[in-house]
């Protein structure tokens, strides 16, 4: 099956409320021990957005891998990132097409940044070199036999990030009366190949805990769902693609009533339009400690 795509648009757009949406997990555990996290490896970095908010963050690196298999998002990145540094304390220079170097002028402190076009089946090779193995908005198009490799090729006193993880739950308000078969129907739809084997859907992270639980990895979970009004131009448009994703994840689908579907859609283009739609899409962060 052809693997999954993102759109570079949607990607860009979904980092302003996933920076809002991110827990503390992980750099609470950097401030006890900053040594602990020097190198990072982003498995399926799409447009590098987990990295630009750690260095948003302050958490310092001597070098960051980041990988994905497309090659549109990996050619984006050095651009995204100029664009991200610009008038802050930081200068970035381009070594190759593959390699940035960007230096803190507050510390003097110099960061390795590193692109790889592979797929992350491919990639698990190369994590035991990194302190940090992160994985951002994707465990639940992964597939258990995927999860269970990671966890069991990870070293001990290691850690690994999976943030943003979906849990299937999807609230709009104010409800309408077929918010919940289309929100069953699309959570079902996750669970299918979406280039990584059979995808966990929003199982992903019971599975994921239930692996760390038996290599007796230390864990913690923190909520990180998105809060999502539609007040505001930026909420507004976000809302209205998100509505877009699910009608289109569905409407050739062979299990959705599709007038029902056409139904649900004008009724929550309605709202959004009005100005009286919240969307809340549940999210996880859980931070591993192998």
């Amino acid at each position: 099956m052809e693997k999954h795509k993102f759109s570079k648009a949607w990607l860009i757009e979904r980092e302003f409320f996933d920076n809002q949406s991110r827990s503390n997990l992980l750099i609470k555990e950097v401030k006890k021990d900053s040594r602990s996290i020097n190198k990072i490896i982003d498995l399926g970095c799409g447009t590098g957005a987990f990295l630009r908010w750690c260095i948003s963050q302050n958490l310092s690196f001597s070098e960051a891998m980041l990988i994905d298999f497309d090659r549109r998002l990996i050619n984006s990145i050095g651009m995204l990132f100029r664009s991200f540094l610009k008038n802050k304390n930081y200068t970035i220079k381009k070594v190759n097409t593959r390699e940035y170097l960007v230096t803190n002028l507050s510390s003097l402190e110099k960061s390795k940044i590193l692109f790889l076009e592979k797929n992350i089946i491919n990639s698990l090779d190369k994590i035991d070199r990194y302190d940090l193995v992160s994985l951002s908005a994707l465990s639940d198009l992964l597939s258990k036999n995927i999860i269970r490799r990671l966890l069991s090729k990870t070293n001990r006193n290691k850690y690994i990030y999976f943030s943003l993880c979906f849990n299937g739950k999807i609230r709009w308000s104010p409800a309408n009366e077929f918010d919940n078969y289309v929100i069953n129907k699309f959570n079902k739809h996750q669970i299918q190949d979406k280039g990584f084997g059979i995808a966990l859907g929003e199982n992903n992270i019971r599975y994921i805990e239930s692996i760390a639980n038996k290599n007796s990895y230390i864990y913690t979970k923190k909520d990180s769902s998105w809060k999502i009004d539609s007040f505001n131009i930026k909420g507004k448009s976000f809302q209205e693609k998100y509505l877009k994703i699910i009608l289109t994840a569905l409407k050739n689908d062979d299990i959705t009533d599709k007038d029902i579907l056409k139904l649900w859609f004008s009724k929550r283009m309605q709202s959004i339009k009005h100005i009286k739609s919240k969307l809340i899409v549940g999210h996880n962060d859980i931070l591993i400690k192998t």
